[in-house]
């Protein structure tokens, strides 16, 4: 950070020039539905981003701020914050959890079930309302097309700018969240590789991807302050400054591991609490995004048998407070959870970056089936074109050649409909997909791609680190989700089979 003027402007044209073209050539285009190939890309998008942040941390010093470990008289402030700001805690306290390698919510007394716990004012949230309304992005939220579509991102910018400010109101807070996350957004090259050949492997480099592209976007617009400031005032007469004019932000210290941890905290501490704008049109109250401090801390348990497992976090409008139950009776010293909702394994790993232990009954496998790919419904079908229009009947895009089917757990592990379109798939002629020697061909399909995928994960090598052992048990649950599709489909050709012997007997 001693560069002359003249190294700092070349500095700056050089990982400025590299974001422009990662984003023109690479990020600004659909992604490609081949794996390896997209693959291969994220190699790309990834060395390019380690080259912008080198350069990046010769002028700024906010990676190493990110990276700064938390520290006992961090957690002390903390808490001294959250009294300051009203929040409440009734016999709990926050500690270190070895369990998760974090903090935790930790009875000081004994709390009964469906006792409160933790009560947060909504003057101590970082919510979307508070961001709209903060000087630093109201034009974002008034005039960006992305923020409009997708209010996480607002936050996420939000708490990019709380994490730059020296003197920001949130520095207790920030202080005591993890420096990384147990996402694969944060995962090495090696434990991406891991992930293979479960489907979460794709919705990784996709959201990888997706981060990048809004790092670069931003950053983009962030390098226009400045052209802005060097712009005569006659030119400036008539015009609207950059977006992020008045932000925080500079082209030094917007790093993509700044965006990336905003994103990896809003995605694994999101709550939705009710907005301040009240109703929308249709009478239903309007839930906006939240960051909770202090109930937050609290993580995640599912109790079997516990019928009212939503209500764990729940709203005061009374009160205009988020408050926490406790959703079974805790013993001093033991850790208060909540269940953080109806997730897939999948879904619990990529945007809280954990797989639950033991059985999840919401588990699924997304099957995922591209005609291109797979012989006998490619272009050299001669039914390609009725199949097709069949497909968008059912709801498919004409416009996809992919095809996403949910494979649940259970005595049904698939959608009715899948039945349909397994017919269309291995149907020799349309008029014959209601015949029921398709059906048995329908079956037999399924089987055999419920066997093929079950194979594919081989042998699973136990978990070493954490990140490893999330990965095990997402594997092991979804090898356990293929074998019983497998075997209902394999019950099921039985049946076809015994009925149709019944019928030539």
């Amino acid at each position: 950070m001693g560069s002359s003027a003249a190294e700092t402007h070349e500095l700056r044209g050089q990982f400025l020039q590299a974001a422009a073209d990662l984003f023109e050539n690479v990020l600004s285009k659909p992604p490609t539905p081949n794996v390896m190939e997209l693959w291969k890309e994220h190699k790309q998008i990834r060395k390019v981003l380690e080259e912008i942040s080198t350069k990046q941390a010769q002028l700024s010093d906010t990676d190493a701020r990110i990276s700064r470990a938390r520290t006992s008289s961090d957690l002390t402030a903390f808490l001294a914050w959250a009294d300051q700001v009203g929040i409440k805690r009734y016999g709990v306290t926050v500690a270190e959890c070895k369990e998760v390698d974090g903090l935790g919510l930790l009875a000081e007394k004994f709390i009964s079930e469906k006792e409160r716990c933790v009560t947060v004012p909504r003057l101590a949230m970082i919510s979307t309302d508070l961001a709209r309304k903060s000087s630093v992005l109201k034009k974002v939220f008034e005039r960006d097309i992305i923020v409009q579509n997708m209010a996480n991102v607002g936050l996420a910018l939000f708490l990019c700018a709380q994490r730059v400010k020296k003197d920001s109101r949130w520095t207790a807070y920030l202080n005591v969240l993890p420096s990384t996350y147990t996402t694969p957004l944060f995962y090495t090259e090696e434990e991406l590789q891991y992930l293979k050949p479960s489907p979460v492997f794709e919705e990784a480099l996709l959201f990888y991807r997706t981060v990048a592209r809004q790092f670069a976007y931003y950053l983009l617009m962030i390098g226009r302050n400045d052209l802005y400031d060097k712009t005569s005032r006659r030119e400036k007469a008539g015009t609207q400054p950059p977006l992020l004019y008045y932000s925080p932000f500079t082209v030094d210290n917007f790093t993509f591991n700044l965006y990336r941890w905003s994103v990896g905290t809003v995605t694994t501490r999101i709550n939705l609490i009710p907005g301040e704008m009240g109703k929308t049109r249709d009478g239903a109250m309007q839930m906006v995004p939240a960051l909770i401090p202090v109930l937050d801390m609290a993580n995640h348990e599912f109790i079997m048998g516990n019928e009212d497992i939503g209500e764990a976090v729940s709203y005061s409008t009374e009160d205009d407070c988020a408050e926490i139950l406790a959703a079974k009776n805790v013993a001093a010293g033991e850790w208060v959870s909540m269940y953080y909702g109806r997730r897939t394994g999948a879904e619990h790993l990529l945007h809280n970056g954990f797989v639950p232990v033991g059985e999840n009954p919401f588990d699924s496998y997304k099957l995922k089936i591209i005609w291109k790919l797979t012989p006998g419904l490619g272009h050299s079908d001669k039914n390609f074109k009725e199949k097709q229009k069949l497909f968008t009947e059912m709801g498919f895009s004409e416009k996809s050649n992919v095809y996403m089917y949910d494979i649940g757990c259970g005595s049904h592990p698939f959608h009715p409909s899948m039945e349909h379109f397994a017919r269309i798939y291995v149907s020799d002629r349309p008029e014959a997909i209601s015949e029921p020697a398709t059906l048995g061909k329908a079956v037999h399909f399924l089987k055999n791609r419920f066997a093929i995928l079950e194979r594919s994960y081989g042998v699973i090598p136990e978990g070493k680190t954490l990140n490893e052992k999330n990965i095990e048990r997402l594997k092991r649950a979804e090898v356990a989700i293929l074998k019983n599709a497998r075997i209902h489909c394999e019950e099921w050709e039985k049946e076809l089979f015994e009925v149709v012997d019944e019928v030539e007997n």
